[in-house]
């Protein structure tokens, strides 16, 4: 498995992000984690000044690559909320890890019970992420739905137009 950190990094966000997150890969440096940064320099700051064996930025990890690691995820810590959806649809068990500098769909997360970790102590965050993927609590009213026909009516209708702008 390989560990992905990502770091909100760039001119107007500064790099306190990419510290944290360098300190966390460094702990972690057994998984050989990539460090993800939204700014190329913050990576090669990183990797210079902090430690980082590998970094990556995040414009260049394609879809086909993330879409693989949420699938192949069973047990994903994450601060999306889109991620922790994404993993549930694939039958996956993320854990939400609540940031202070973000806000959450507090009444979806409530709905379908998906379980939350909001420490700021790297060591709490690891136990209760541990904890919480041993008595992983059942995820409430979440359904996949079947776009098939809603796809074929966009498709029609698309087919549609084209012959109708073919014609002109």
């Amino acid at each position: 498995m390989q560990v992905y950190l990502y770091a909100r990094s760039g001119h107007s966000i500064g790099l306190e992000a990419t510290k944290r997150c360098a300190t966390i890969a460094n702990a972690l440096k057994e998984f050989e984690p990539v460090l993800c940064t939204s700014d190329f320099r913050a990576g090669a700051f990183a990797k210079d000044l902090l430690g980082i064996k590998k970094y990556v930025n995040t414009d260049v990890i394609d879809e086909e690559e993330y879409v693989q690691t949420i699938q192949n995820s069973k047990h994903l810590l994450t601060a999306s909320l889109q991620t922790a959806l994404e993993s549930i649809s694939c039958g996956n068990k993320p854990v939400l890890f609540k940031r202070e500098d973000k806000t959450y769909d507090e009444e979806l997360i409530s709905m379908l019970n998906i379980p939350s970790i909001n420490s700021k102590n790297f060591d709490n965050i690891v136990k209760e992420f541990e904890n919480i993927i041993q008595n992983y609590p059942k995820i409430k009213n979440f359904n996949n739905i079947d776009l098939e026909n809603i796809t074929n009516t966009i498709k029609a209708e698309i087919d549609g137009y084209n012959r109708l702008s073919a014609n002109y």
